[in-house]
């Protein structure tokens, strides 16, 4: 069983010892194991001597048969390579001459296309001479074109003088067509002369195949002879020049582009886009004049006429734009609450910079500011005229305090609103803020903002501030309101109870009305909100502001209004301490157990140290 090839080991035991009990013959089994590993060693040194003793078996002998197998099969290795190599130098043999062939055919195929090129060359030389010299440009373009694509596949025989003499002669040729041409349109749109439509859109065809610079000359000076009337008309010294007439500038440009586009729009091709070049250079020379003109009438300039300049101007942007361009992507607008930037959000975000959902991509507007810029560095005209508005504004909201008053409690609750007119000046700062990014985003933006933190504080002093009830006592003056806030809040219970009596000496504190309180109570709600609705207008100036928000902080702006609020606690407070003076009183004597006169007696006979 164990001589098996297919012994298995596990197999053997289980079957030696199948229960718990056959284990007891454990010893037995391992002593007929090792007889048998002892038979199987001694036969296989039997084995071992019978072979070593035999002649023909020696080691020796047998070394030698395997060396002379191993010689043998090498010869047979290397003659069988030898004769591998034999075929392949007869295969070789035999494949020589259609490889040569091939060769032979390849570079009759090449000299047959060069040939042929060369021979279409020389063809399409003498044929473009013709063509130029009869000005047929139709035939010329297309011949050029295939000429030129001919010369490009002779680059790498450049050497060969017959070559390179043909290609300087297409050189030559190309010069020559666009100096003609130039000189036929130079001649055609200036001097008035009659011209053939087709021949010149055939001409504007073969500018397309020469090198690009010669058309962009071209239409350099063709745009610039179309705004030469323009110049003239809306010379700086010029009524017309001035900023009341702007509106007739963009009317110009119009109807000079309906003019322009009835009568040469057979010969340009629509690629070129000229009625699109003669646009974005009238803005660019506009853009300059009007900086010129209102630099010399600066003093002539007020925020009515450089507004209603502005409006007009990005109009005209937009509807340039709409011609031009694609068309605009409008933001919906929603004004329920100023300085958020959610779906409350009520000012127009750029719309060059502004993510969009893939399915509305808007187009890149190359109109935007072209012209309206040039306002930038009047735009302080403007930033004075609102801060004019905002302090007649704030003069409206006093007068308003004076006739009216304050508002009065509704009810049995107490608690204060938010004035009225803080609400319409935050409204006013946000319509502001609309209008002032629409004209700009950068240094006027920035002064805009510092006009806004200036009105802040003077509506805190002259609104909230002087509103406050005055703090009077009946016979000696007090500390000042945060003093008191500041001593009441570090005393403890105990403490007050017994500063209490010192505090009296000082004076009898008069109780606030009923309308008084209403009155600490509104200036502290409105103090409160302006606090969080400054810091709300600070992140929208600085999202607007961009690289320059950094130069933008309000924090003094929200701190004079937090002492407001301060300053409304400590009054409340002191009007619950006045509040409570009789009980406090009352408790501080039934603590004592005695009256006034008696506290007074034993204290003078220095019985207070055993009262304490």
């Amino acid at each position: 069983m164990t001589e098996s090839e297919d012994f298995d080991v596990v197999a053997y035991i289980n079957n030696s010892f199948p229960t718990e009990q056959s284990l007891a013959g454990l010893g037995d089994v391992i002593s007929s194991l090792e007889n048998e590993i002892q038979t199987i060693d001694k036969g296989i040194r039997e084995f071992v001597r019978d072979q070593t003793g035999k002649p023909d078996h020696d080691g020796v002998t047998v070394l030698a048969r395997a060396q002379a197998s191993i010689e043998a099969l090498v010869a047979k290795v290397l003659d069988m390579r030898g004769r591998a190599e034999q075929s392949e130098l007869a295969v070789r043999d035999m494949t020589r001459d259609i490889r040569q062939l091939d060769t032979a055919k390849k570079n009759l195929t090449d000299a047959i296309k060069t040939l042929n090129h060369l021979s279409m060359l020389v063809t399409g030389v003498e044929t473009l001479n013709t063509l130029v010299h009869k000005r047929q440009y139709g035939d010329t373009a297309n011949m050029l074109q295939g000429v030129v694509h001919i010369v490009e596949h002779f680059d790498n025989y450049n050497s060969i003088p017959q070559i390179s003499e043909l290609s300087h002669k297409v050189s030559e040729i190309k010069k020559e067509l666009g100096d003609q041409i130039s000189l036929e349109f130079r001649e055609s749109f200036t001097q008035g002369n009659s011209f053939n439509s087709s021949q010149m859109a055939e001409a504007c065809l073969v500018l397309d195949v020469l090198d690009p610079h010669i058309k962009h000359e071209l239409l350099q000076w063709f745009v610039q002879t179309q705004l030469q009337e323009y110049s003239v008309l809306y010379e700086e010294n010029e009524d017309s020049a001035w900023l009341d007439k702007i509106d007739k500038r963009f009317a110009w440009l119009k109807k000079h582009l309906i003019q322009f586009e009835q009568r040469y729009e057979t010969i340009f091709p629509l690629h070129w886009e000229v009625s699109q070049r003669i646009a974005i250079q009238f803005c660019h020379q506009t853009r300059q004049d009007l900086s010129k003109v209102m630099g010399k009438r600066r003093r002539e300039i007020d925020v009515k006429l450089l507004l209603t300049a502005i409006q007009k101007t990005y109009a005209f942007e937009n509807l340039l734009f709409l011609r031009f361009g694609g068309n605009l992507l409008e933001e919906e607008e929603n004004f329920s609450n100023p300085f958020l930037t959610d779906e409350t959000n009520t000012f127009p975000e750029n719309k060059s910079s502004k993510t969009q959902t893939p399915e509305k991509q808007p187009v890149v507007n190359k109109y935007y500011r072209i012209i309206t810029q040039c306002y930038d560095p009047f735009l302080y005209i403007y930033i004075d005229s609102q801060d004019k508005n905002l302090i007649e504004l704030i003069e409206k909201f006093v007068a308003d305090l004076r006739s009216t008053g304050f508002p009065t409690p509704q009810g049995s609750d107490p608690a204060g609103i938010v004035l009225s007119n803080c609400a319409d000046l935050f409204v006013f700062y946000k319509k502001c803020l609309v209008q002032c990014t629409q004209l700009s985003c950068g240094e006027p933006l920035l002064n805009l903002a510092n006009v806004f933190s200036k009105r802040l504080r003077e509506y805190c002093t002259r609104i909230l501030q002087a509103n406050l009830p005055k703090v009077t006592m009946a016979s000696a003056p007090m500390a000042s309101v945060t003093t008191i806030t500041r001593e009441l809040r570090d005393l403890s219970t105990s403490g007050l109870i017994q500063n209490f009596q010192s505090l009296l000496k000082e004076g009898e504190a008069v109780r606030f009305s009923r309308q008084e309180l209403y009155k600490i109570s509104c200036i502290l709600t409105t103090a409160e909100y302006c606090v969080e609705t400054i810091q709300q207008l600070e992140e929208k100036l600085r999202e607007k502001l961009k690289e320059l928000g950094p130069k933008l902080s309000m924090e003094g702006d929200k701190q004079v209004f937090v002492e407001v609020i301060e300053t409304c606690v400590g009054l409340l407070v002191q009007d619950l301490y006045s509040a409570c003076e009789p009980v406090l009183t009352s408790m501080h004597k039934r603590l004592l157990g005695i009256k006034v006169d008696t506290f007074q007696q034993l204290h003078h006979n220095g019985g207070l140290q055993c009262l304490h």
